[in-house]
């Protein structure tokens, strides 16, 4: 520390600034320990710290350091700092300069410039600036008095400040901020007196009566720039937005706001800030769609969230993506409202629901699958009164369309009452509009009309031009239905027009079809049309049942199935950016493909049969990989044709079962398909298969497709197929899906396979599945005698699946060369003994690169800790690690992925990205626990999830009952 240059309560200087005598006299006042003062800085110091926080000092603050380099006054109640210890008080704010504290941390004193070649001195505090004085000379004059006097309380800090810096308007408007009744007069001089505050135009505006407000409030918009300068510059609230449309009789403020949002922004640094854009978009893309221009208000809003990406500050506008994928809803680019929501699609977001509510919402106006499970998976977590009720509301429609009318009715009713209680007039007419949708089923023609004109009311004070006009077409319904043909096609020549204005192809669709449903075939043709560009399968379908062709828009069924295909494929096999649960978006477009087809007659059988024999011809000289899209075509017909519940699309896949026999990726289409197929008629032609046993007749598929459905009726028949006079192709399809389908009478079947060549894993995984040990020593038997038809399999089989007896075995088995030394080597990771993990290091200094790197993933299936086999010194990293992290893992515990092995360990991972880990996770589950709940293992992501929903509700009711860290069997303690 420097020496002080105050030293007596009675020295002075004869170069004591007159501007500072004030500071000289505190010091006589005060005995010389309370004040400490040093000695004064260069003018090198000045400029080499002006240079270094790059701003010229304020020019009183220059002459006190000059003066005095910093001081301690009031023993620590303030500390000045010395030109060396002046530095930004914020990385995201450079220009906020901190110059001196307080006694606390919190507390701090900084200045910024002021746009004029000023400053302005004020407090920071909580990472926010408020400003007080414009010179440093003030600012020091009025702290040291607050200190001398001893004030404390904040009202009397203030008037102090004001009454030594009566000029400052900063410290006039920190009054008016505290204060409820805001001075009008006031608030107008502090406006002249600093005209770029928009904080002070906001206040000013508050004062004001209603009418003149507007106009302050756009001021205050206009003097907004960003980035801000500090912390603080903008309004504590920004609701005064939203005033401007409500107060403004036209719409002359949407071009201050457009101004602001494309002109006054250069890059965005805050959450605050990205608050106050977002705010602005936002009412201007509700501006847009209020007079009907959804396309310009998507296209606003889409614009800043593309620009939004490229700002400093990266905060999700989960607001405006909410809105933007409503408007994208309206207009029917669904697939655009689905990405747009994927942000807020994740476990963690709090916008969880608010996201899922739009997708259950598509589902519903899609007519797709899945769509009641979405809702009901939203009543059952959410919370929130408005998205609870339009969830009721939607999943009332899907009962009403599937007959469910009771159950209809209570949901519309529960809706509508918390609706009401909440006062959500938008969703109780939605909740009207369904009651009386649900009277109309019931032919109660008198109550659904009362109950349309009780919906017209709330629709009118919601304001929604949408729901009065889906009113209209329900009374158009009405009308049909007493007769008055040509009053309803009045009505729903209106609602099309008035759609069509608003921007509303779905709805106009509807419209244009019910005009066809009485006679204007050419309203039909072009609804049929509408629906075809939004890509709407049940609206096509519709269309061409109401115009009896129901098989007229196969071809476009299957281009656009063809695409969805491709996209989940693509989503299957979590391609980048794309996770595993973006496959749901095109398996719920299939499903509504799928259930458009459904409905059709049995002509469309030969059509789509034609194009997987085309697709499958033109496949068959190529090698097919699953991003081909000529099997992506094959794919969506094989699922359309196994959709349809005719006995003829039953006798065309079988036939194809029979004769054609697919190989390859093909193949595996057409079990899919088969597998998933609800035709019951399908079931018995494959059990007929499996009866006939005929050569070559697609005996092995049958058996496949049966153990995926777990068929039980089949068992006594794949039994039989076990028998040697059946090739060996057939015999392991049998012996794979009696381990499927889980009958334990099948045991003694497959053990008088365990010592056939070709059938030995397969066969020691079905015992495994079906809870007989044996298969297993048989294994492990193999594997301790190196054989040239051993197998990786082998060793990972004894690994994952057997105890802590065979740690040896492995052990003894990595000594063997080739396959069976890397299976037993991965087998070792997956046991799960932390005793192994010295060896396995070791391993990983082999100078076989396929050794080494096996070593290295064992270790990390273990450990849950990964090190790159593509640098150097691949033992050294890993010794390193396990020095230090040793002693989180015990001797006698199993290990997964760094934790104890659990039950859960396994269930967390059935929806992995990897098909190959989901199966064997389940495979592992089944025969560690010993429980047969189902998995969809290649289906749909929400089928898969609701499978493994089921498999945690088991895990949280009894799966804890189980040690962690021990080795299981069918849910006994081994080892």
């Amino acid at each position: 520390m420097q020496n002080a240059l105050f030293t007596s309560p009675h020295t002075t200087t004869t170069n004591e600034p007159n501007e500072f005598v004030f500071l000289s006299n505190l010091i006589k006042k005060y005995r010389r320990d309370v004040h400490q003062l040093f000695e004064g800085c260069s003018g090198d110091s000045l400029q080499l710290a002006s240079e270094r926080l790059g701003m010229e000092l304020p020019k009183d603050l220059q002459a006190f350091l000059l003066h005095c380099n910093g001081c301690i006054l009031f023993r620590g109640a303030l500390q000045i700092r010395s030109v060396e210890q002046l530095t930004s008080a914020h990385e995201i704010y450079p220009q906020v300069i901190l110059f001196a504290e307080g006694s606390t941390q919190t507390e701090g004193w900084a200045f910024v410039p002021n746009g004029s070649d000023g400053h302005i001195f004020g407090l920071w505090r909580d990472e926010s600036f408020i400003p007080m004085h414009l010179t440093f000379h003030k600012w020091l004059q009025a702290s040291l008095d607050i200190l001398d006097q001893g004030i404390s309380l904040p009202q009397l800090k203030l008037e102090l400040r004001q009454k030594i810096d009566p000029n400052s308007a900063y410290l006039h408007l920190l009054g008016q901020t505290q204060q409820e009744n805001l001075n009008t007069n006031t608030l107008g001089e502090i406006t002249e007196s600093i005209p770029n505050w928009p904080k002070a135009w906001v206040l000013l505006g508050d004062s004001l009566a209603a009418e003149h407000r507007v106009s302050v409030y756009l001021r205050a918009l206009d003097t907004m720039t960003f980035p801000v300068a500090f912390p603080g510059f903008l309004p504590d609230s920004i609701d005064f937005i939203s005033r401007i449309p409500e107060l403004s009789k036209n719409r002359s403020w949407v071009e201050s706001f457009k101004k602001v949002i494309l002109s006054n922004i250069t890059d965005i640094r805050s959450p605050l800030e990205l608050n106050v854009m977002e705010k602005l978009v936002l009412e201007v893309g509700k501006d847009f769609v209020r007079h009907g221009e959804r396309e310009q208000a998507r296209m606003f809003v889409a614009d800043f969230l593309q620009r939004q990406s490229s700002f400093s500050f990266q905060g999700i506008c989960a607001s405006a993506i909410l809105f933007l994928a409503d408007v994208q809803i309206d207009v029917g680019l669904h697939d655009d409202a689905e990405k747009t929501l994927r942000p807020l699609l994740i476990p963690e977001s709090e916008y969880l629901y608010s996201a899922n509510i739009r997708i259950g919402r598509i589902a519903v106006i899609r007519h797709e699958p899945w769509a009641e499970n979405i809702l009901r998976d939203i009543l059952k977590y959410e919370t929130s009164p408005k998205i609870r009720a339009e969830a009721k509301v939607l999943c009332g429609e899907v009962l009403l369309r599937l007959g469910q009318i009771n159950e209809s009715e209570e949901m519309f009713a529960s809706a509508q009452q918390q609706a009401n209680e909440f006062q959500l007039y938008g969703i109780e007419g939605l909740a009207l509009l369904g009651l009386g949708d649900v009277a109309k089923n019931r032919h109660r023609i008198g109550s659904a009309e009362r109950y349309y004109q009780t919906a017209i009311e709330f629709a009118e004070r919601a304001e929604d031009e949408e729901l009065r006009f889906r009113i209209l077409l329900r009374q158009g319904d009405l009308l049909v239905a007493v007769g008055e043909r040509e009053q309803a096609y009045g009505n729903y020549r209106l609602a099309a027009d008035c759609f069509r204005m608003m921007n509303l192809p779905l709805r106009e669709g509807w419209a244009r079809l019910r005009m066809g449903q009485i006679g204007d075939s050419a309203a039909g043709n072009l609804g049929r049309e509408l629906f075809k560009t939004m890509d709407f399968a049940a609206g096509v379908a519709m269309a061409d049942a109401l115009l009896h062709n129901p098989s007229a828009s196969l071809s476009w069924h299957l281009e656009r199935s063809q695409e969805h295909a491709r996209r989940r494929i693509r989503a299957q096999r979590a391609i980048p950016p794309l996770r595993r649960q973006d496959a749901d978006r095109p398996e719920r477009r299939l499903g509504s493909h799928r259930m458009a087809i459904a409905s059709c007659s049995d002509e469309v059988v030969d059509a789509i049969a034609h194009e997987m024999k085309s697709a499958e011809k033109e496949l068959s000289v190529i090698s097919v990989l699953p991003s081909h899209h000529k099997f992506a075509r094959y794919l969506a017909a094989s699922d359309l044709l196994a959709a349809h519940r005719s006995y003829k699309a039953a006798e065309v896949l079988l036939k194809m079962v029979r004769q054609d026999r697919p190989a390859g990726n093909i193949r595996s289409a057409l079990v899919g398909a088969l597998t998933r197929s609800r035709n019951m008629a399908l079931v018995d032609g494959l059990l007929k298969i499996l009866e006939e046993r005929k050569a070559h007749s697609g005996v092995e598929m049958a058996a496949e497709v049966l153990g995926w459905r777990r068929e039980r009726e089949a068992v006594e028949l794949l039994c039989r197929c076990l028998s040697s006079d059946n090739s060996v192709q057939v015999r392991r399809a049998a012996i794979v899906a009696l381990g499927r389908i889980g009958d334990s009478s099948a045991v003694d079947k497959l053990l008088q396979c365990i010592d056939e060549e070709g059938l030995k894993e397969s066969t020691a995984i079905s015992l495994l599945l079906l809870g007989e040990w044996k298969g297993l020593d048989e294994q492990a038997q193999a594997l301790a005698q190196q054989g040239p038809n051993n197998s990786q399999e082998l060793g990972e089989i004894v690994g994952r699946y057997g105890g802590p007896s065979y740690l040896l075995l492995l052990l003894r088995a990595v000594e063997f060369k080739g396959e069976q030394a890397l299976g037993a080597v991965l087998g070792l990771g997956y046991l799960g003994d932390p005793r192994v993990v010295p060896k396995l290091i070791e391993y990983t200094a082999s100078r076989t690169p396929s050794f080494s790197h096996a070593s290295s993933q064992a270790l990390e299936t273990l450990t849950g800790h990964y090190e790159s086999v593509e640098e150097s010194l691949l033992r050294s990293r890993w010794s390193d690690w396990w020095d230090k992290n040793q002693g989180s893992f015990q001797v006698g515990r199993r290990y997964r992925h760094g934790e104890p092995m659990t039950a859960k360990t396994l269930i967390d991972r059935m929806v992995h990205d990897d098909s190959l880990v989901r199966r064997t996770c389940y495979d592992e589950l089944v025969i560690s626990t010993g429980l047969r709940l189902p998995f969809d293992i290649e289906g749909p992501w929400r089928v898969q999830c609701a499978h493994r929903d089921r498999w945690l509700k088991w895990w949280h009711r009894e799966g804890k009952q189980m040690p962690a860290g021990a080795w299981l069997f069918h849910g006994d303690v081994i080892g």
